[in-house]
């Protein structure tokens, strides 16, 4: 099988995309041929039958480049049989009507909360949609289907070794892009109410994360002077984004993953925080209870701060294998990828 996957960057080292390159390496073991169309390629370490194509955002080129290069590959690449779109249903916008005359079957992978009008005509294009949860794709449509994150879970099995769990210390992470819809100053404001309440712990946030856009960027600037407002600044280290091979070590180093995005999904860094065997609080409704060492609760600062320390409160915080055997069993990357080939065959 010859597959096209359209997908936004190709680089193992980007800090939040760079989970998708094991994601192609395990695709190009179950195809003949992989050809992949991206916005922007960096370091990619790929097998000889996958071939990369980048729209040339990496050379700073415009979108009138974008746009030419993208039906230049789409109609020069030959003999391709399907079509798998990761995320960006603007490629599907452009070229799903010549996908839908060729009689070729297309997947949109899609996980976000907002329904646009152009999910709705990507939706219209797509053969099926492939989502992580329920709440990941909230378009009504017989062509959703559920499969589950994929999470390379190789990465994390032997790094509960790296944290000490005689140290006394509280070490809380946020991860991901900053934006303001991650409503990371309800974190730091909990922080501030909690060490004002147990001023004895030793507790330190660590902000793993870029901005990407320039609310992004002037929201970081803010979460900085907050930072000083609230008299906080040793117990918060902004560390900028990542390589995600660097990531697994990060949630190994640490107790408790702090998430309050609003995106209200089941968002992969909650599942790669509990592989990595934190526990996680989180102003998300979507975990069952089959997701141990998850605390659900409002987004009100008391609350947050309160959820961390009913967790801490239990004395030294071992590591949460329970929680990471449930991930295990319901997000590998490889099960995914066996649900998306046997889709196409």
């Amino acid at each position: 099988m010859h597959l096209l996957l359209v997908t936004q960057i190709v680089d193992k080292d980007d800090s939040n995309l760079g989970f998708f390159h094991t994601w192609i390496e395990e695709i190009a073991k179950r195809v003949d041929k992989l050809t992949l169309i991206c916005l922007k390629k960096g370091n990619y370490d790929l097998p000889d039958n996958v071939t990369v194509l980048s729209l040339g955002k990496e050379d700073g080129k415009g979108r009138l480049v974008y746009l030419w290069r993208f039906y230049k590959y789409v109609f020069s690449t030959k003999s391709y049989d399907s079509v798998l779109v990761h995320m960006n249903v603007e490629y599907l916008m452009l070229a799903g009507w010549l996908w839908r005359l060729q009689r070729k079957k297309v997947l949109l992978w899609y996980t976000h909360k907002s329904v646009t009008l152009r999910l709705r005509v990507a939706t219209f294009f797509a053969t099926n949609v492939f989502s992580a949860s329920k709440e990941s794709f909230r378009l009504k449509t017989e062509k959703s289907i559920i499969v589950g994150h994929g999470i390379d879970t190789e990465s994390f099995p032997e790094l509960f070794s790296q944290h000490n769990e005689g140290e006394s210390g509280l070490r809380l992470l946020s991860i991901g892009r900053i934006e303001p819809t991650k409503r990371l100053d309800l974190i730091l404001k909990a922080i501030s109410e909690y060490v004002l309440r147990n001023p004895e712990v030793d507790i330190h946030l660590s902000v793993v994360g870029d901005p990407i856009t320039d609310d992004g960027e002037e929201y970081l600037q803010i979460l900085k002077k907050l930072s000083e407002e609230l008299n906080i600044n040793d117990k918060v280290s902004f560390l900028g984004g990542l390589p995600y091979r660097a990531i697994p070590e990060v949630y190994a180093k640490h107790d408790i993953l702090l998430h309050t995005s609003e995106t209200g999904s089941v968002d992969k860094v909650v599942l790669e925080a509990l592989l990595g065997g934190m526990y996680v609080v989180t102003t998300s409704k979507a975990y069952d209870d089959k997701y141990p060492g998850i605390l659900a609760i409002e987004g009100k600062i008391s609350e947050l701060s309160a959820g961390i320390e009913k967790i801490h409160s239990r004395g030294i915080i071992p590591r949460n294998k329970e929680g990471r055997k449930a991930v295990i069993e319901r997000h590998s990357l490889p099960v995914l990828i066996n649900k998306i080939i046997s889709y196409f065959r």
